[in-house]
């Protein structure tokens, strides 16, 4: 049975090309194929954004080994992303940004029309991958953490890698968040126990943002990757937290960040 394909979105950045080494990585060890996808601007031109891609494509086959296929599309990227990613059906989608300037394009209130409708999980990078592996995959939760879609995932992430997982947990000292939080991680670590997976556990309990600490507890662990599910946006107050989960998908040490969104 043919794997499901790594989609890439790409716009001749070199943030693009980031995004095409992570999926080049990815489909060494996983022998998934690669899809680019290019939206076109305004009055440009189909033939020679294919010319241009395709040499892309024919560099990644010299340098990798690995030949993406191409997809051009007239759109934008809050619906032709998603619309695509489902269409060919995507294992994951990955899209390089310059930062929380970069993210901004994508995230804040519009950030569910981009996620709302996907189906596959979003990996946003800003630099190229530091190890060939990933090494150590960071998994903050706190009391609103969603686990059913991200913890089945980054189970086969770390299979597939070998990796360590660190549950880094916010404890707050208000019983009910905390015991919220608590199950989550009862329910976390019992599933990679149960997989044999190598993790450990960091608690946060200190007055600190819990994402500032997150990104900064990312940076000295030299992570590869942080996995986070994206809020359901029913109020003010959870526009909030998203944001503080913005600054962590656009954080300054540039570790990517996988996303996934909340099925209902």
């Amino acid at each position: 049975m043919e794997l499901l394909p790594i989609l890439v979105t790409w716009d001749f950045t070199d943030v693009s090309a980031y995004a095409l080494e992570h999926a080049v990585r990815m489909s060494n060890m996983s022998g998934r194929n690669i899809v680019l996808l290019h939206i076109l601007k305004n009055n440009s031109s189909e033939d020679t954004a294919f010319s241009k891609l395709r040499s892309v494509s024919k560099e990644c086959k010299r340098k990798y080994g690995i030949e993406p296929e191409i997809i051009i599309k007239s759109g934008n990227i809050f619906t032709t992303i998603s619309e695509t990613a489902n269409n060919i059906q995507a294992k994951l989608v990955i899209m390089g940004t310059h930062g929380y300037n970069g993210m901004q394009k994508i995230f804040g209130s519009r950030v569910k029309r981009v996620l709302s409708k996907l189906n596959a999980p979003f990996v946003v990078v800003q630099a190229p991958p530091k190890h060939i592996y990933l090494k150590r995959i960071i998994f903050p939760i706190d009391s609103s953490t969603e686990t059913k879609e991200n913890v089945s995932f980054t189970i086969n992430l770390a299979n597939l890698y070998r990796s360590e997982i660190i549950v880094f947990k916010n404890i707050t000292n208000n019983s009910k968040l905390d015991f919220k939080t608590n199950l989550t991680s009862e329910f976390i670590i019992n599933n990679l126990q149960n997989n044999n997976i190598n993790y450990s556990e960091h608690i946060h309990s200190d007055k600190t943002n819990f994402y500032n600490a997150a990104i900064d507890f990312a940076g000295k662990k030299q992570a590869d990757l942080i996995a986070i599910t994206t809020n359901e946006i029913y109020s003010l107050k959870d526009y909030f937290h998203d944001t503080a989960k913005q600054q962590l998908v656009a954080n300054c040490h540039k570790v990517p960040v996988i996303c996934f969104n909340p099925k209902k």
